[in-house]
């Protein structure tokens, strides 16, 4: 996300570790999509275009943006190539590749 509208920051959680805002639009550069992640700031918009893996997907690239300790660390982007698979840049799959999985689970390793 390039830049996030006013007013966002102050409205989120603090407590969650990522918050989701449904809204009529999102751009992102000028052009139209459906979803949009800052992962440093832990914010998420859905558009009201959003497909049933939006979420998912936008949470993708907020959990594949973080260290093992939980921290941010770098933008996480659409590394794979099929369709098929979650972090596709078309966000149309729903798959997650268990190469992924340790990245996606930082969070929850005891």
């Amino acid at each position: 996300m390039q830049k996030l509208p006013k007013g966002f920051l102050d409205e989120r959680d603090s407590r969650s570790a990522l918050t989701f805002f449904l809204v009529r639009k999102v751009t992102d550069g000028g052009t139209a999509d459906k979803g949009a992640t800052n992962a440093k700031e832990r914010i998420s918009l859905i558009a009201d275009s959003r497909s049933d893996s939006t979420m998912a997907h936008e949470a993708g690239h907020f959990l594949g943006a973080l260290t093992a300790e939980g921290k941010y660390d770098s933008e996480y982007g659409h590394p794979e190539k099929s369709e098929e698979m979650l972090m596709h840049v078309h966000h149309i799959g729903k798959k997650i590749p268990y190469s992924a999985i340790t990245k996606f689970n930082y969070g929850y390793r005891r």
